[in-house]
């Protein structure tokens, strides 16, 4: 491995086992980019791969034999795939960005920027919207959440992994497989060589399942027929199944809409989150009880950084927690409960 340091924000990794094609590439971005990227050259795959589960970088310029297949956008906002048009390679059993290596540099250069920007714009977003007290209006901030990532052009599921479920209250979801279903397709134990046909019958049993709701584009999952299965659901399987969504290209943006418990399936839902999202109300009995949430160090420290305050139907914003409130819903009534958060999507989350 070879470094280059250089004063740019954007981290490029190069790899492939052409020592001097690299050299060649890596002048010529140095030349014709002005410093646009920090180059970082790996000639074998073994290294790649445990300098990307070690750090997330930007751009991954990558021949096919050193291209990694369980490489996600956790490990890199853009990857393409180096092509040698004139010799015979096994391309890598994903789908994936590919470019003539030996295409012209501003070809290359143009091909890179536009591709990241349209990656990075893309990338998923896993937000889990929680409350340690009931009656706070949870359900109606996720599902805004969701609608106003809709309504963005993004592609927004909604989650619901509460004990006793409100989705059709919203939704009219047709009769079928539901979450539970497609939850047993996830095991807690994969053979590696097996993992990515596994991931792809997941996905699949995900698109056989999922729902869309026609008037807000959001998508979503019918609940579990019997309550007693949300109670067997394990880290693996709800982690595995997060990742096939985001993952799998299935949705760019996932709204989980928790219990208001401190199960381990909530502590791994806080974990796995990018943004969690606290919902309160600015009573006395609701504050209390998000303070006391916010004193347990040992869930709450390691995501502290993540933590966003939303106060729902509130006159007043109570900030005593120290956590930034990204917005404040007025206190509102409508007969639709669909069409109320079609209105918060609009009025309070877009934009915020």
């Amino acid at each position: 491995m070879d470094e280059v340091i250089i004063n740019m924000a954007m981290n490029l990794i190069i790899a492939d086992t052409d020592q001097e094609y690299m050299e060649r590439l890596e002048q010529y971005l140095v030349k014709k980019t002005e410093g646009m990227y920090n180059i970082i050259k790996y000639t074998d795959k073994d290294e790649l791969s445990d300098a990307l589960k070690k750090k997330k970088y930007d751009i991954l310029l990558c021949s096919p034999d050193l291209y990694d297949e369980s490489i996600t956008y956790k490990h890199v906002i853009l990857s393409i795939l180096l092509k040698d048009e004139d010799e015979v390679q096994h391309m890598p059993d994903v789908e994936i960005r590919v470019i003539n290596k030996f295409t012209r540099i501003t070809t290359l250069i143009d091909y890179i920027a536009k591709e990241y920007e349209e990656a990075k714009s893309n990338q998923p977003t896993i937000c889990c919207v929680y409350s340690p007290a009931g009656g706070v209006g949870k359900t109606t901030v996720a599902l805004s959440m969701a609608i106003a990532y809709a309504k963005m052009g993004k592609k927004a599921f909604y989650l619901n992994l509460e004990d006793f479920e409100s989705t059709h209250f919203y939704f009219r979801p047709r009769e079928g497989a539901g979450i539970g279903d497609v939850l047993s397709e996830f095991s807690t134990k994969r053979e590696t060589e097996f993992k990515i046909n596994e991931a792809k019958i997941q996905e699949l049993r995900i698109n056989e399942a999922k729902q869309v709701d026609i008037k807000t584009g959001v998508m979503y999952f019918s609940q579990f027929k019997d309550v007693n299965v949300l109670r067997t659901i394990t880290e693996e399987q709800i982690t595995a199944l997060i990742e096939r969504l985001t993952e799998g290209g299935i949705s760019n943006a996932v709204f989980i809409d928790t219990s208001t418990g401190l199960s381990n399936i909530n502590r791994c839902l806080f974990n796995l989150a990018d943004k969690v999202i606290i919902v309160a109300r600015d009573n006395a009995t609701t504050m209390h009880k998000v303070n006391k949430f916010l004193m347990s160090e040992d869930i709450v420290g390691p995501i502290r950084s993540k933590l966003k305050l939303l106060m729902n139907r509130s006159s007043t914003v109570d900030n005593s927690t120290g956590i930034e409130v990204i917005s404040r819903i007025d206190e509102l009534s409508m007969d639709d409960p669909l069409e109320m958060c079609e209105l918060i999507a609009q009025n309070y989350i877009i934009n915020k």
